[in-house]
């Protein structure tokens, strides 16, 4: 065997030229690990004297033995750069080369060395046997290993521990710039996300700052407006009362002066016929009826201007909450119609037994004046767009207690309804389903601030295309 490997030191036929595979002195950084398993000193001499001069991409071999398997796994674990392990079989025991092997690869998880099997008795390892059970990278025996096909042997195997290593590399590399990659594209992604929360809350502050100016001004106005109706109402309701007596006693006056003047004079007669006498004497009482039923309706109407204002009312206190919807219907009487007047809006309520809330009764007002508001252009969208008469316009209005210490409110109309679509964004500031010109897209931004920002509660809205749509309002009642 020793002579199979000295026999062609000239490398005669078998010489291989290796310029092509070397690369420039310039990059001899380092040399090419390889270890040498064999129980026979002078296999390993032999070995050593054929690569001795080998070299592969600039670099030589560094050459390190083993007599044993037990010798070369202490080495292995020590030296995790070998590049290629030229192993025997039979050592210590039949099988302790391909035991060695085995601890390399499944004990070591060493997947990059290059383990070329070279066997003096082939006979008793079959080559089947090796190459499935076993990852080497070649198989050899050791009479056809001339100084030739040692080298050549060689050259395949740094080869391909090379080109593994330059993968490894370069997968690191890979690895490492998709990291790197990743964690920037996180940090931009928190930083979108950061501006994107931003630009939510500028719009919402925009939006309630549009609103609360609006909202100030319209208060003020109304205020104004309760306050210098209210003076003359209430010079005219505490008149008529007076009045509606003078008219009576000067009634009475008339009918004794007819008593004692009679039908006597013609003139009087005529003009008592003239003017209708009797109509007058029998409406007069019924127009102060009119007056006193209009001035109550002026004075509720004043009442509930202060009440939805409540300009002096910037703190929390406790109200009914069944007041607050009944003043901002008062306030919508005028636009409970459809079909240019020609339909009422029904307007269902259901009250439950509710305890007083803790809450900025100026704002949930507000709310509720946007869902009324909402819910009739919704009704009137139906009505004018598909005509139908089947069904009339509707709004039902539902309070409850939903658990303990919490209430519901829920405004539910049966006119046009919302997309899906535009469910998810419905409170999002400026953002309307109204045509151009029709909505500023606060209104309900605004409600989602109130209920949930000032109040500490819930609002939801459902709806169903071409059925209606519902609005959810849940509340603490001690905020």
């Amino acid at each position: 065997m020793l002579d199979a490997i000295a026999c062609n030191a000239n490398f005669e036929n078998d010489e291989l030229l290796f310029a092509d595979e070397t690369a420039s002195t310039e990059t001899r950084l380092s040399t090419w690990p390889v270890l040498i398993v064999d129980d026979d000193a002078e296999v390993r001499q032999i070995t050593k004297l054929v690569l001795g001069d080998f070299t592969f991409e600039g670099k030589a071999l560094q050459f390190l033995e083993a007599a044993s398997g037990e010798e070369a796994r202490q080495i292995v674990r020590d030296r995790r750069d070998l590049a290629v392990i030229l192993i025997d079989v039979v050592m210590e025991s039949d099988r302790a080369g391909l035991e060695t092997i085995d601890y390399i690869r499944n004990d070591l998880e060493n997947e990059a060395v290059r383990i070329i099997l070279r066997t003096g008795e082939a006979g008793q390892i079959p080559e089947s046997e090796v190459i499935v059970r076993y990852e080497i990278d070649d198989y050899k025996t050791k009479t056809e290993l001339t100084a030739g096909k040692l080298m050549a042997t060689m050259l395949t195997a740094l080869r391909s521990y090379s080109l593994l290593s330059k993968f490894s590399v370069t997968s690191q590399q890979l690895q490492t710039e998709i990291e790197r990659r990743s964690r920037s594209e996180e940090r931009e992604k928190a930083k979108s996300n950061q501006l994107a929360k931003t630009l939510q809350e500028l719009r919402e502050t925009q939006a309630q700052l549009v609103q609360n100016e609006r909202m100030t001004g319209l208060g003020q106005m109304v205020a104004g407006i309760a306050h210098e109706v209210n003076n003359p109402v209430n010079f005219i309701y505490g008149n008529l009362i007076h009045a509606h007596k003078y008219v009576e006693d000067l009634f009475e006056l008339i009918e004794m002066y007819q008593q004692v003047v009679g039908d006597r004079d013609s003139n009087v007669n005529e003009f008592k016929q003239a003017i209708d006498f009797p109509f007058i004497v029998e409406d007069i009482p019924k127009m102060f009826e009119s007056m006193q039923a209009g001035a109550d309706r002026i004075r509720d109407i004043v009442r509930s201007l202060r009440n939805f204002s409540r300009l002096d009312e910037a703190e929390q206190k406790t109200v009914d909450v069944r007041e607050g919807i009944e003043n901002t219907l008062t306030l919508l009487q005028h636009r409970l119609h459809v079909d240019n007047g020609n339909i009422p809006i029904e307007v269902s309520a259901y009250y439950g037994d509710l305890p007083h809330l803790t809450c900025y009764a100026g704002q949930l007002n507000q709310v509720f004046f946007h869902l009324f508001n909402n819910a009739i252009d919704a009704l009137e969208t139906r009505y004018k767009t598909t005509r139908n008469r089947a069904e009339p316009p509707q709004i039902w209005i539902r309070t409850q207690l939903v658990r303990e210490d919490w209430i519901g409110i829920s405004i539910r109309d049966n006119g046009i309804g919302i997309c899906p679509a535009q469910i998810e964004k419905i409170f999002d500031p400026f953002f309307t389903t109204k045509p151009v010109g029709k909505g500023t897209g606060l209104g309900l931004s605004i409600c989602h601030s109130i209920v949930v920002g000032k109040h500490s509660g819930k609002i939801e809205c459902t709806s169903t295309r071409g059925e209606g749509t519902e609005f959810t309002i849940e509340l603490p009642v001690v905020q």
